[in-house]
């Protein structure tokens, strides 16, 4: 099953490439998620996140009542010219699918465009294409969640928070890269 998903943040690429592979940006993605646990591992390039999810009532049965989710961003080349190319993989533990998109960020005037082009299959011998679709319909929404997400990261860290993130209580000054 084919997945896209098209958001627009309005900021320059270097700050989204970098939002993208910051832990708070994908803790406030696990908070819009439900998700009581999520912890991350950084690279110079890439971020894995695992999170614990509530699994919708249609898939329990199959997965559990909560999920495992673990996702790896990764960028495979600089940022050149506004653009810049990545691979997002998501895994759920214990249950057989594969999900793999290119992820394509680039400029558009004042905003950046970040696309997600997935692939998702779901291995199970004659239930597999009845659930892609379920999966299918939470995958887009995983996707479509980091909209918000984004928007609560550009307030919170993004250029025009200034000094307000270092003046909240027991916040974190916003990426380490930044």
């Amino acid at each position: 099953m084919r997945l896209q998903s098209t958001l627009i943040y309005r900021a320059d690429p270097e700050l989204i490439s970098r939002m993208l592979i910051d832990p708070a940006f994908q803790e406030i993605l696990g908070q819009s998620l439900d998700a009581p646990e999520c912890s991350t591992v950084v690279g110079p390039d890439d971020i894995t996140t695992t999170y614990v999810i509530p699994t919708p009532a249609s898939l329990r049965p199959v997965a559990g009542a909560q999920s495992k989710l673990i996702g790896r961003l990764g960028w495979t080349g600089p940022l050149t010219a506004g653009r810049r190319l990545g691979r997002l993989t998501l895994e759920v533990e214990r249950f057989p699918a594969t999900f793999e998109a290119v992820v394509r960020l680039e400029a558009d005037g004042e905003q950046t465009q970040v696309t997600y082009e997935a692939d998702l299959h779901v291995n199970i011998p004659f239930l597999g294409r009845k659930l892609e679709q379920q999966v299918g319909d939470l995958t887009q929404k995983i996707l479509d969640t980091g909209q918000t997400a984004g928007e609560q990261w550009l307030e919170r860290f993004g250029p025009q928070a200034g000094s307000a993130v270092a003046a909240e209580p027991g916040s974190q000054p916003g990426p380490a890269r930044l």
